[in-house]
Protein backbone atom coordinates (compact mmCIF):
# COMPACT_ATOMS: atom_id res chain seq x y z
CA UNK A 1 0.00 0.00 0.00
CA UNK A 2 2.75 2.43 0.90
CA UNK A 3 4.57 1.92 -2.38
CA UNK A 4 1.38 2.29 -4.42
CA UNK A 5 0.41 5.46 -2.59
CA UNK A 6 3.82 6.98 -3.35
CA UNK A 7 3.75 5.93 -7.01
CA UNK A 8 0.18 7.01 -7.68
CA UNK A 9 0.12 10.16 -5.54
CA UNK A 10 0.53 12.37 -8.60
CA UNK A 11 -2.34 10.67 -10.42
CA UNK A 12 -4.85 12.64 -8.36
CA UNK A 13 -3.29 15.90 -9.48
CA UNK A 14 -3.11 14.83 -13.09
CA UNK A 15 -6.51 13.17 -13.57
CA UNK A 16 -8.49 14.66 -10.69
CA UNK A 17 -9.00 13.33 -7.21
CA UNK A 18 -12.52 12.02 -7.66
CA UNK A 19 -11.78 9.67 -10.61
CA UNK A 20 -8.67 8.31 -8.89
CA UNK A 21 -10.52 7.71 -5.63
CA UNK A 22 -13.37 6.07 -7.51
CA UNK A 23 -11.00 3.82 -9.47
CA UNK A 24 -9.28 2.80 -6.23
CA UNK A 25 -12.57 2.05 -4.52
CA UNK A 26 -13.96 0.05 -7.44
CA UNK A 27 -10.70 -1.86 -7.87
CA UNK A 28 -10.49 -2.66 -4.16
CA UNK A 29 -14.10 -3.84 -4.15
CA UNK A 30 -13.58 -6.12 -7.13
CA UNK A 31 -10.30 -7.51 -5.81
CA UNK A 32 -11.89 -8.14 -2.41
CA UNK A 33 -14.85 -9.92 -3.96
CA UNK A 34 -12.60 -12.05 -6.13
CA UNK A 35 -10.64 -13.12 -3.04
CA UNK A 36 -13.70 -15.07 -2.00
CA UNK A 37 -13.55 -17.11 -5.21
CA UNK A 38 -9.84 -17.95 -5.07
CA UNK A 39 -9.28 -21.69 -5.35
CA UNK A 40 -5.52 -21.78 -4.96
CA UNK A 41 -3.19 -20.06 -2.55
CA UNK A 42 -1.35 -18.13 -5.25
CA UNK A 43 -4.67 -16.78 -6.60
CA UNK A 44 -5.40 -15.41 -3.16
CA UNK A 45 -1.89 -13.98 -2.82
CA UNK A 46 -2.11 -12.16 -6.16
CA UNK A 47 -5.59 -10.82 -5.40
CA UNK A 48 -4.53 -9.60 -1.96
CA UNK A 49 -1.58 -7.87 -3.58
CA UNK A 50 -3.94 -6.16 -6.02
CA UNK A 51 -6.21 -5.23 -3.14
CA UNK A 52 -3.29 -3.52 -1.42
CA UNK A 53 -2.38 -1.64 -4.60
CA UNK A 54 -5.93 -0.36 -5.07
CA UNK A 55 -6.18 0.71 -1.44
CA UNK A 56 -2.84 2.47 -1.83
CA UNK A 57 -4.13 4.28 -4.91
CA UNK A 58 -7.09 5.68 -2.98
CA UNK A 59 -5.05 6.89 0.03
CA UNK A 60 -3.85 10.14 -1.58
CA UNK A 61 -7.23 11.43 -2.78
CA UNK A 62 -8.93 10.45 0.47
CA UNK A 63 -6.38 12.42 2.48
CA UNK A 64 -6.89 15.40 0.17
CA UNK A 65 -10.68 15.15 0.60
CA UNK A 66 -10.38 15.22 4.38
CA UNK A 67 -7.83 18.04 4.39
CA UNK A 68 -5.11 16.19 6.31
Amino acid sequence: MALASIIFSGAGDRFGRKPVALAGAIGATLAGLLCGFATKYWHLAVLLGLLGVFIGISIGPSLAFTGL
